[in-house]
């Protein structure tokens, strides 16, 4: 099993090679027998290129919340793999159907807090977590954290 860290950075990618200090929006990818990719950022082609990662191997992405920070990338892996499955809460699944009419077709798993999933030889269970919005509103609303168990 392969834990590959392909953003670890804010909303806003950093973007300071000067200070050495360049990273992505956050995301990582899980090998096992399958693939499975948690956020999908709009710096997906650059994270995959980098870690030279086949997009086709992914088969499973989580996605935490319906910010484009987490969504942002789903165009860039349907145009080089159409064959994975997106797992996500309603709230998330009805924000990519609105901002990607491409995604109109896609096999969505709706997550549940607590409800366990199973792929393969990992367990996943999402969890409530609180994400604040500072900009434009202030408001806080829900995301998933995922409990990643081998």
């Amino acid at each position: 099993m392969e834990l590959i860290f392909l953003g670890t950075g804010p909303t806003e990618p950093v973007r300071r090679p000067e200070r050495r200090s360049e990273r992505t929006n956050s995301s990582i990818l899980l090998r096992d027998s399958e693939t499975i990719l948690f956020d999908c950022t709009p710096n997906f082609t650059e994270q995959v290129n980098r870690e030279k990662i086949d997009p086709e191997e992914i088969k499973h992405v989580f996605i935490s919340h319906g910010h484009m920070d987490a969504i942002g990338g789903l165009p860039q892996l349907l145009k080089r793999n159409k064959n994975f499955t997106i797992y996500c809460s309603e709230k998330t699944k009805d924000r990519i159907l609105e901002e990607f009419k491409s995604f109109e077709q896609a096999d969505f798993k709706i997550l549940k807090h607590g409800e366990a999933i199973d792929v393969n030889n990992v367990r996943i269970t999402p969890f409530k977590v609180i994400h604040a919005e500072v900009f434009p509103t202030g408001k806080k609303f829900p995301a998933f954290g995922f409990r990643i168990e081998f």
